[in-house]
C-alpha cells in the first residue's frame, strides 16, 4: 500500500462494487493499513453500491 500511494496510485478508485481498498483493508480488519490509507486522503465517507460506508 505505501508504495502504491509513494507512486500516486488513486486509493479511492473504486471496483465493481463501488468499494474502495479502504473498504477492503477494514473488512480485514488491517488497523495499519486503515491508518495509512485515511492518513493519506483515503474518502472514509465513499458508499459502496448497498449505501454502506467503509469505518
Amino acid at each position: 500500500v505505501k508504495y502504491l500511494v509513494e507512486h500516486k496510485a488513486d486509493i479511492n478508485k473504486e471496483n465493481g462494487n463501488n468499494e474502495t481498498p479502504l473498504f477492503s483493508a477494514c473488512e480485514s480488519g488491517n488497523k495499519t493499513i486503515v491508518e495509512y490509507l485515511v492518513k493519506h486522503g483515503a474518502d472514509i465517507n465513499k458508499e459502496n453500491k448497498k449505501g454502506v460506508i467503509p469505518l
